[in-house]
């Protein structure tokens, strides 16, 4: 009745895990679950959230949202597959020892072996990174517009830093113009929907979207005014703070303006 899109999964258990894993990182911070919103909003206003037209898919969308909050500088995520020798990088002050390596096997689904920390587990684990949400939008387009090699890399929210695709094998017969790794079944795409001239619109949109300032950049993804293929929007610079109240409460958006782009994670918000 709201208008809102529901991903449905008929006899497929291995998915319920999925759906686990995305809610363990839900709550080590809020920011996730407001972007993953953002994100999925500006995919469905501009139409490039449908597999079935050779567009992103749900799961997809929140893992690129992972994959960027997991890599900034001061990361605000960490992989809740972490490995024995990965500690030392986290460069955490731990409220709390961490627990044991490598994470216990939780269960077994179709056979995948469902094995990674939960939340409980890491509560030790507190960011340092206080950017606000008007900066991490602005750097998530920009890291997937004009950062992330697409064409040689994959998306990984498993592994740290950039995962070349020759690296994993990848399942026969799925695209790899886009490449998201799905986090249990590690030779499957999530975006393998996407093709060759799919891709091009995404890269594209972005760009677009990089190029918005924070106003336009939620008026467009709120009414859905402008579609991909009628835009009129003029490009900003830098996004901007003058943020419609109705949208802000929903995201849960933060006030303060960057300055710089995403490296200055510092910034108090």
């Amino acid at each position: 009745a709201n208008g809102g899109q529901v991903d449905f999964s008929v006899d497929n258990d291995l998915a319920v895990y999925k759906s686990r894993l995305l809610n363990e990182y839900t709550k080590f911070d809020e920011r996730y679950p407001a972007l993953v919103r953002l994100v999925k909003a500006w995919a469905s206003s501009r139409e490039i959230n449908s597999a079935q037209h050779g567009f992103f898919n749900s799961f997809g969308l929140s893992l690129l949202v992972l994959h960027y909050l997991q890599n900034l500088e001061i990361p605000i995520l960490p992989r809740l597959h972490l490995r024995d020798d990965e500690w030392d990088a986290c460069d955490q002050d731990w409220k709390v020892p961490p627990p044991p390596l490598p994470p216990g096997i939780q269960d077994t689904c179709e056979g995948v072996e469902i094995r990674h920390y939960t939340q409980h587990e890491l509560r030790g684990w507190v960011t340092q990174n206080k950017m606000s949400m008007t900066m991490l939008t602005h750097g998530f387009f920009k890291y997937f517009a004009r950062t992330f090699p697409w064409d040689t890399h994959l998306v990984s929210v498993t592994s740290p830093g950039l995962v070349p695709k020759s690296s994993t094998n990848l399942r026969s017969g799925q695209n790899s113009y886009i490449f998201i790794q799905d986090p249990l079944e590690m030779d499957d795409n999530c975006a393998r929907a996407i093709r060759r001239d799919t891709k091009k619109t995404v890269l594209a949109e972005f760009e677009r979207a990089y190029s918005l300032d924070f106003h336009e950049f939620l008026c467009s993804i709120s009414t859905h005014a402008h579609p991909r293929t009628h835009s009129h929007m003029q490009p900003k610079a830098q996004m901007q703070t003058h943020t419609p109240s109705q949208t802000l409460s929903q995201t849960q958006t933060q006030t303060q303006t960057p300055t710089q782009t995403q490296t200055q994670t510092q910034s108090q918000s």
